[in-house]
């Protein structure tokens, strides 16, 4: 019971709170530049939303298209590595 009176006591909120924290919530987005960019064509947003028959609103396109050109970008990057020189770790048969 005493620990719980040094809390209160203590002008700092308690470590774990499953309420809201008196402190706002500080969001950093790092921008990160990538040599090598995606030969593929930007996706069209709206037209996968329509093919997975999930309804956007025009802020969500936006939204969510500069998001998936960056995962295109990340393949692309995976694409450019030279895997000639690596040996397979699993082989078949054995």
């Amino acid at each position: 019971m005493g620990s719980r009176a040094a809390l209160l006591l203590r002008a700092t909120p308690p470590l774990f709170s499953f309420r809201k924290s008196a402190y706002p919530k500080v969001q950093v987005q790092s921008k990160r530049f990538y040599a090598q960019k995606s030969s593929l064509d930007p996706p069209d947003v709206s037209r996968l939303a329509e093919t997975a028959r999930i309804s956007l609103t025009p802020q969500e396109v936006d939204e969510f298209e500069p998001k998936i050109r960056q995962v295109v970008d990340w393949f692309a990057q995976l694409q450019a590595v030279d895997l000639d020189s690596v040996e397979p770790a699993i082989r078949a048969g054995a």
